[in-house]
Protein backbone atom coordinates (compact mmCIF):
# COMPACT_ATOMS: atom_id res chain seq x y z
CA UNK A 1 0.00 0.00 0.00
CA UNK A 2 1.72 3.12 -1.05
CA UNK A 3 1.45 6.26 1.34
CA UNK A 4 0.52 9.80 -0.72
CA UNK A 5 1.81 13.17 0.19
CA UNK A 6 0.05 16.10 -0.03
CA UNK A 7 2.53 19.28 0.22
CA UNK A 8 1.39 22.66 -0.02
CA UNK A 9 2.71 26.38 0.61
CA UNK A 10 2.94 29.81 -1.38
CA UNK A 11 5.15 32.74 -1.74
CA UNK A 12 5.10 36.21 -2.70
CA UNK A 13 5.30 37.00 -6.42
CA UNK A 14 5.90 41.03 -7.85
CA UNK A 15 3.50 41.41 -10.82
CA UNK A 16 4.71 44.75 -12.70
CA UNK A 17 2.00 46.89 -12.64
CA UNK A 18 -0.06 45.31 -9.61
CA UNK A 19 -0.03 44.34 -6.01
CA UNK A 20 2.11 41.24 -4.70
CA UNK A 21 0.59 37.88 -5.46
CA UNK A 22 0.04 34.68 -3.52
CA UNK A 23 1.22 32.00 -5.68
CA UNK A 24 0.13 28.96 -4.23
CA UNK A 25 1.96 25.44 -4.65
CA UNK A 26 0.46 22.14 -4.16
CA UNK A 27 2.97 18.88 -4.59
CA UNK A 28 1.51 15.38 -4.82
CA UNK A 29 4.04 12.70 -4.74
CA UNK A 30 4.71 8.63 -3.28
CA UNK A 31 7.74 9.47 -1.00
CA UNK A 32 11.75 10.34 -1.83
CA UNK A 33 13.40 7.89 -4.01
CA UNK A 34 17.27 7.84 -2.25
CA UNK A 35 19.09 6.42 -5.42
CA UNK A 36 21.27 7.66 -7.48
CA UNK A 37 19.70 11.34 -5.97
CA UNK A 38 17.28 12.31 -3.44
CA UNK A 39 13.85 12.86 -5.48
CA UNK A 40 10.23 13.01 -5.36
CA UNK A 41 8.67 9.66 -6.13
CA UNK A 42 5.63 10.06 -8.53
CA UNK A 43 5.31 13.96 -8.29
CA UNK A 44 2.89 16.34 -9.82
CA UNK A 45 3.23 20.03 -9.95
CA UNK A 46 0.16 22.09 -9.49
CA UNK A 47 0.54 26.36 -9.48
CA UNK A 48 -1.92 29.20 -9.09
CA UNK A 49 -1.72 32.60 -8.35
CA UNK A 50 -5.38 34.41 -8.84
CA UNK A 51 -7.55 31.36 -8.67
CA UNK A 52 -9.92 30.70 -5.77
CA UNK A 53 -8.23 28.01 -3.19
CA UNK A 54 -11.40 25.64 -3.30
CA UNK A 55 -11.43 25.62 -7.42
CA UNK A 56 -7.69 24.94 -7.35
CA UNK A 57 -7.80 22.09 -3.98
CA UNK A 58 -10.33 20.61 -6.58
CA UNK A 59 -8.44 20.60 -9.21
CA UNK A 60 -5.72 18.50 -7.01
CA UNK A 61 -8.54 16.33 -6.06
CA UNK A 62 -9.75 15.80 -9.10
CA UNK A 63 -5.79 14.26 -10.47
CA UNK A 64 -5.64 12.41 -7.48
CA UNK A 65 -9.10 10.74 -7.86
CA UNK A 66 -7.76 9.53 -11.19
CA UNK A 67 -4.52 8.65 -10.55
CA UNK A 68 -4.78 6.66 -7.16
CA UNK A 69 -7.31 4.19 -5.53
CA UNK A 70 -8.07 5.19 -2.17
CA UNK A 71 -8.77 1.64 -0.72
CA UNK A 72 -5.44 0.46 -1.50
CA UNK A 73 -3.89 3.40 -0.67
CA UNK A 74 -1.89 3.20 3.46
CA UNK A 75 -1.91 6.74 4.11
CA UNK A 76 -2.62 9.75 3.28
CA UNK A 77 -0.01 13.22 4.39
CA UNK A 78 -1.04 17.06 3.66
CA UNK A 79 1.31 19.27 4.97
CA UNK A 80 1.89 23.16 5.14
CA UNK A 81 2.52 26.03 7.10
CA UNK A 82 -0.52 25.93 8.58
CA UNK A 83 -2.67 28.77 6.73
CA UNK A 84 -5.91 29.32 5.79
CA UNK A 85 -6.43 27.67 2.49
CA UNK A 86 -4.09 24.90 3.01
CA UNK A 87 -6.28 23.89 6.26
CA UNK A 88 -9.16 24.08 3.85
CA UNK A 89 -7.88 21.15 1.71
Amino acid sequence: MPELYVEADEDHVKIRGSKPKDARLIYVHEGVLDYPRRRLKNARYFTAVNKNPEEFWLKVCDYIEAHYDFLNTGQVFLSGDGSPWIRAG
